[in-house]
């Protein structure tokens, strides 16, 4: 790779947060937003139906809502909705608590707090939250 394409692209993030920075309330501290455009596929799944049954592959799909966030600099936490089903089958869902920047310690208070008021919680060994 040219030596001016990879000086560009590392330019990328820092110019992103800038306009992010000048878009946004300097008083936000936390964004709520979906995890994955579907539920978590099982470990190792190559492929994974989604809406009318499209199939897309797995890997490259799962990244596609948090991606941004992180790159530009900002933490990122995902989490598993607690207790949602759907019909008799349990739905693997979840939601990214995104935080401002240098704000981790708010991120993971935040997450600790959802989850000891029951709204966020992993799976047990035998698939119930």
């Amino acid at each position: 790779m040219p030596a001016t394409l990879y000086l560009l692209g590392a330019t990328v993030p820092h110019l992103v947060r800038r306009a992010r920075a000048r878009g946004l309330s300097p008083t936000w501290t936390l964004v709520i937003a979906p995890t994955t455009p579907y539920p978590a596929p099982p470990i190792g799944a190559r492929a994974t139906t989604i809406v009318d049954g499209v199939e897309v592959v797995t890997r490259e799909h799962l990244g596609v809502f948090t991606q941004p966030w992180s790159f530009i600099g900002l933490p990122v936490l995902s989490v598993p909705i607690a207790g949602l089903a759907r019909g008799a089958v349990r739905c693997r869902s979840g939601v990214q608590l995104i935080g401002s920047a240098f704000m981790e310690a708010h991120l993971l208070r935040t997450a600790a707090r959802l989850e000891a008021e029951g709204v966020v919680a992993a799976p047990t060994a035998h698939g119930a939250t």
